[in-house]
């Protein structure tokens, strides 16, 4: 049968990273500084079953039975009084509302506030995840060129007189995926008096926040939010583990109300067990510390992948060293070598697998960078994968000559 798809499915495309997978299995596996996963390393498994156990032993209905929209209260409780603490995020008219991953965060905020045919505003270079999923609710992305502090506030305030459909601005101004660049405090007052002048939503999207290893923490944005127009979320992927598939979102408890209601009519609710186990594992073991190590394990893998870079690169190719996060992007300063044949290349003569600036561009278009991920490889492998990144570009610039 031929199937007659609607038109938001049809204009879908697989991710890109996500087919990368593909190429990890296998008698032919390659070294992937590819995808955007934790480390398996930072995983609390003795804790996590722990706490399984317990909860399937003493409360098996609350895990396996029905809930409510807004999340596990215990969690909501226990989460207002952290992100208060930790980020600094939250005012009597904010509420917090639990969600399948920051992704589902992310996803709410763009249905609550935008009609099909209406404008995103965000970096030029963003979030593939996210950018896809703008486009699955049939909004425009439009990507706002930056300068070394980040989205240029002046450039942005041309974007929205530009596009009078522009209803949000999408931001990560912690360790950027995939720039892995932090957006400074005096910046991020300058985008949010520009998003209060013109009336228009920030999402706000910290996944990455707690994986600091060097440098000073810098408050978010949500932090100057005197008019409940921005939205925040987090998630326990990063700190916790990504199959747990949980996330939150604070905003004004008007617009918490609305991403409730998104919950009943789509999934009814996030999926109660995993919730449970979040819970019982910051309740009762020390989060912080298992937080400092998931950074130190980070930071040293970071540090090694940074010096491979500075000792193999070509002059030509630049990176930002990273404070946090999980990506180091790199960039052929000459514009001259094709990324895409580069990617393939790299994959093809010498296993590796990174990922192509092409596919982060806002508005599509070619890049001239790669990004690369050091949580997941082993140092072992991120030194085979950074002397092979070198030793292409170093071949294709030859290959010019």
């Amino acid at each position: 049968m031929e199937y007659n798809f609607s038109e938001k499915v049809s204009t879908l495309k697989p991710s890109a990273i996500r087919e990368l997978f593909k190429l990890m299995v296998g008698k032919g596996a390659v070294v992937s500084l590819s995808g955007g996963n934790p480390s398996k390393d930072s995983f609390p498994v003795k804790e996590i079953q722990e706490v399984s156990a317990r909860i399937l032993k003493d409360d098996w209905v609350g895990a396996l039975q029905y809930s409510v929209s807004e999340g596990y209260p215990p969690l909501r409780d226990l989460m207002r009084g952290y992100v208060k603490e930790h980020f600094g995020v939250g005012t009597e008219a904010d509420d917090i509302l639990i969600t399948s991953g920051a992704q589902q965060a992310n996803d709410m905020v763009a249905k609550i506030f935008c009609n099909e045919g209406d404008v995103v505003l965000l970096d030029s270079i963003s979030f593939i995840g996210s950018i896809s999923a703008f486009k699955a609710n049939n909004l425009r992305p439009v990507g706002v060129d930056s300068d070394e502090k980040g989205m240029d506030p002046v450039k942005l305030e041309e974007a929205i007189l530009a596009n009078p459909k522009a209803k949000l601005i999408y931001l990560i101004p912690n360790f950027h995926n995939p720039t892995g660049f932090t957006m400074p405090f005096d910046r991020r007052k300058e985008i949010y008096e520009v998003a209060k002048k013109h009336k228009i939503m920030i999402l706000e999207d910290n996944p990455y926040g707690q994986l600091r290893f060097s440098g000073e923490d810098v408050p978010a944005i949500k932090t100057l939010d005197t008019e409940g127009i921005v939205c925040y979320s987090g998630s326990f992927s990063k700190v916790v583990a990504p199959g747990l598939r949980v996330g939150y979102l604070v905003a004004n408890q008007d617009i918490i109300f609305r991403g409730t209601l998104l919950h009943q009519f789509t999934d009814v609710h996030p999926s109660s067990l995993p919730q449970m186990i979040v819970y019982e594992f910051f309740k009762n073991y020390d989060t912080d510390a298992h937080i400092k190590d998931v950074q130190k394990l980070y930071g040293d893998k970071a540090k090694f992948m940074c010096e491979q870079l500075t000792e193999k690169l070509p002059p030509e190719v630049t990176f930002i060293p990273p404070e946090g996060g999980m990506f180091v992007w790199i960039t052929d300063s000459t514009g001259k070598i094709d990324i895409g044949e580069y990617v393939q290349r790299l994959i093809s003569e010498y296993k590796v697998a990174v990922v192509s600036g092409d596919v982060f561009m806002s508005e599509g278009g070619l890049s001239h960078s790669v990004r690369l991920n050091f949580t997941v490889p082993s140092v072992e492998q991120i030194e085979v994968g950074i002397t092979a990144v070198a030793d292409l570009f170093k071949k294709m610039y030859a290959e010019m000559e």
